[in-house]
């Protein structure tokens, strides 16, 4: 528990630290960070169950709650996958992005077991 606190306060203060400038075309990293982890959701929910209840459909529900998760932060298609290939070719970048979407959830985690 310590350590992940501690891990927590290290991350924060690196992250707010660097300043890294973003093309405007490109999703910021919280944002990003938001719409990744409802992506990953989306994705374990289509494999898991839509797979299992529907066999075929998996597929089609995946693109169904992209459009909803595209809808719902504002964004395209393209604005999307245009950001994480430029999230993809910064590998510092992305490793942030998905140490902060592990912490976050991990921090969850630990808040609802207690």
């Amino acid at each position: 528990m310590r350590f992940l606190f501690l891990f927590a306060i290290i991350f924060i203060f690196i992250s707010c630290s660097r300043k890294e400038s973003f093309p405007s075309s490109i999703i910021k990293p919280k944002k990003m960070e938001l719409i990744m982890w409802d992506f990953i959701k989306a994705d374990v929910f289509s494999e898991e169950f839509t797979k299992r209840e529907r066999p075929g459909t998996d597929t089609l529900a995946n693109i169904k709650m992209q459009k909803v998760i595209f809808d719902h932060y504002k964004i395209t298609k393209e604005q999307f996958y245009k950001s994480y290939r430029y999230y993809y070719s910064h590998p510092d970048l992305m490793n942030a992005l998905l140490d902060s979407i592990t912490a976050n959830q991990n921090r969850i985690k630990v808040f609802q077991q207690n």
